[in-house]
């Protein structure tokens, strides 16, 4: 198996657990953990598979990152230098 075959299967496997694990209703826009990271990994993804449904989910994923900040205390509160990284 070639070594880019090896990261796609990597991906691929992880890719599941993910939607599975941020599916709940939550309210997480770190990015070590939370809806940030899976925005850029899905954003990541997409540019390697160029699946539709993985922009979809960066894009779903960059909302609720949005949502989140407004709901914890909106813009200025800490969270919104998620932006800035």
């Amino acid at each position: 198996m070639t070594r880019t075959k090896q990261i796609e299967k990597i991906l691929n496997d992880l890719d599941q657990p993910l939607r599975e694990h941020f599916s709940v209703d939550r309210c997480h826009p770190s990015f070590a953990g939370g809806h940030t990271g899976l925005a850029m990994f899905y954003g990541y993804y997409y540019k390697l598979t160029g699946k539709q449904e993985h922009l979809d989910i960066c894009t779903d994923m960059i909302e609720k990152v949005i949502d989140c900040i407004e709901m914890i205390g909106g813009y200025g509160s800490g969270y919104d230098q998620l932006f800035f990284f």
